[in-house]
């Protein structure tokens, strides 16, 4: 997610949203990390294969309403982003077609 942070500013700043082919992976291989995160949470199964080093992947550090955890909060943010991209792209195509 911090990559983003930098590319998105600058496009931002740019003004520029045809972007969406160099962040989409960045997005995807981030949400696939934060669903990873997620099974481990909620569907611990096996203790062994949470080896994340210092800090376990299963602990809840934060855990709002029983389900609402950080790498849900993450998902929550990588899905927004792309919904943003889309609606950038979206209306950019609108003006170019409108004049």
């Amino acid at each position: 997610m911090y990559p983003l942070v930098i590319v998105l500013g600058i496009a931002a700043y740019r003004q520029k949203t045809d972007i969406v082919p160099y962040v989409l992976p960045l997005i995807l291989i981030g949400g696939g990390i934060s669903t990873y995160h997620i099974v481990i949470q909620k569907l611990p199964h096996d203790l062994s294969a949470a080896a994340c080093g210092p800090v376990s992947c299963m602990d809840d550090y934060l855990n709002w309403f029983g389900w609402l955890t950080i790498p849900m909060l993450a998902l929550a943010a990588f899905v927004l982003i792309i919904f943003a991209l889309l609606q950038a792209k979206r209306s950019q195509k609108q003006e170019t077609a409108q004049g």
